[in-house]
C-alpha cells in the first residue's frame, strides 16, 4: 500500500455511501438519489470533478475482478 502507484491522490476524496434502511435503497430508487448528490457536490467552491463507482481501483478490501497491470507488472 506504500508503493508509488503513478497518480497523485493529493486532494482527492473517497466517501462510502450505504442506502440500505432508506427510501432509496431500491434499486430505481439509487440513481437519481446520487445523481443528486454528485450535482450538488460538484456545485461546491473549489470542486474540480465528482463521480461515483460501486468499487474503488485497487481498493485492498474490496477488489472485484481478473488480472489488472501496475507499472507494467502482470498482476493477479
Amino acid at each position: 500500500m506504500r508503493i508509488d502507484r503513478g497518480y497523485d491522490v493529493k486532494g482527492v476524496v473517497t466517501v462510502a455511501v450505504s442506502l440500505d434502511g432508506t427510501t432509496h435503497q431500491r434499486i430505481s430508487g439509487s440513481l437519481p438519489y446520487f445523481e443528486e448528490v454528485l450535482d450538488r457536490i460538484r456545485s461546491l467552491p473549489g470542486v474540480r470533478v465528482a463521480s461515483a463507482t460501486e468499487f474503488l481501483p485497487l481498493y485492498a478490501s474490496a477488489f472485484v475482478g481478473g488480472p489488472f497491470g501496475l507499472d507494467g507488472a502482470r498482476l493477479n
